[in-house]
This record gives structure tokens, sequence and C-alpha cells, in this order.
């Protein structure tokens, strides 16, 4: 029988020592490390701009392994573990989501990332200004929306979220745009219940 294969949940810390990324990996934690730091060269986030204002000063990050887990229990592993480090270090941990693979991302991230990226567009096209998706891309996009839809994991499953597009529906639309998002809703709706148990809604 074939061993379960396993997962390194893994820090990168700075020279003081504190832990500033939790990560996991199917790698050592030394390769992962190569990799992030690779990565740094083409990426302008908060892990990316932190690993490479050290490498401006000449110094490198350290990786330690936390803890070695079955692949099962990896994403829930690193959840506790970014947990854990953001309780003790706050905002200098660099992790911009709660951990596990498609984790959620903070609150003080999302809200830190969006206002970044309204200053930063105000004075410059957006990277996607002039470009269109292809039709495999498009749907490829609508498939995995149905299928967070169906698991409930869409914003529009929020009744808050549902509640404010109600208001501005009443307030802003006419009556054309309201009954074509009526549609379009009912049209998800119906989609997202046969993915999920194979009928109509």
């Amino acid at each position: 029988m074939m061993p379960a294969p396993k997962t390194t949940i893994y820090a990168l810390t700075d020279p003081s020592g504190d832990v500033r990324y939790v990560g996991k990996t199917a790698k050592t934690a030394e390769e992962r490390l190569t990799g992030h730091l690779q990565e740094a060269k083409s990426q302008d986030h908060y892990r990316a701009r932190w690993l490479k204002s050290l490498q401006r000063k000449g110094v490198q990050p350290g990786v330690i392994v936390l803890e070695v887990v079955e692949e099962a229990d990896a994403n829930s592993a690193e959840r506790t573990w970014i947990a854990h480090f953001r309780r003790l270090v706050g905002k200098r941990l660099t992790n911009g989501t709660e951990g596990g693979t498609g984790g959620r991302q903070s609150p003080e991230v999302n809200k830190k990332r969006i206002a970044t990226m309204r200053e930063k567009y105000k004075t410059q096209p957006g990277p996607f200004t002039g470009k269109t998706h292809s039709p495999e891309t498009k749907k490829k996009m609508s498939e995995a929306a149905k299928r967070r839809i169906a698991r409930g994991e869409s914003h529009l499953c929020d009744p808050e979220h549902q509640r404010k597009a109600g208001a501005r529906s009443r307030s802003g639309y006419t009556p054309e745009q309201t009954e074509l998002a009526a549609k379009r809703l009912r049209l998800m709706a119906k989609s997202a219940a046969e993915a999920r148990w194979g009928r109509s809604a």
C-alpha cells in the first residue's frame, strides 16, 4: 500500500527570526523558498515586496518547517498556523488570505488592496484595458462561477449582497435593465441547481 502523500507547512522568516509568511508545499521547504524568490522578481504584492526589500539589503529570508501533515489535512493545518502567527505578529504577516486552497482574503487585506488598485488606476490604464477574454476562457470562468454558486460560495448567495443589489435595482435601473438582471439571476440559479442536483430549479 502506497504511503499517503505528505505536505510540508513552512514559514519564511526575516533576519531577526520573526515569521513573515506561512505556506504549504509538496516540495521541500528550501525548494519552495527558491520558488518564492524567483516569483517575487515579477510580482508586486505584500510578500513579493518584502522579499525584494530583503534582497536589496543583501540578505535572504530564512525558512523553517512548522509541521509535516498528510495531504488531506494540509489546508486545515495551514489555516491554523496562519491564524496563530497573525495573532503574534499581526499585519507583519504577509499572507494575503486566511489559508487553505481558495482561502478567502482577510477583510483588512481586501480593503487595502481595493484602495491601492483604485488609486493606481486613476492615472494609468488597467492591465486588461483594450483586451478581451477568449471564448475558451469565458467558458471556464462561467463554469467556475456556476460551481461556486452551487456550493453556496459566491457573493451572489450572500443575503447582504442580494439586499444591496435589490436596492440598486429599485433606485437606479430602468425596468428593462431590472428585467434583464432578473433573467440572468434566474438562469444562474437554474444552472446552479443543475450542477448540484442534476435537475432544473
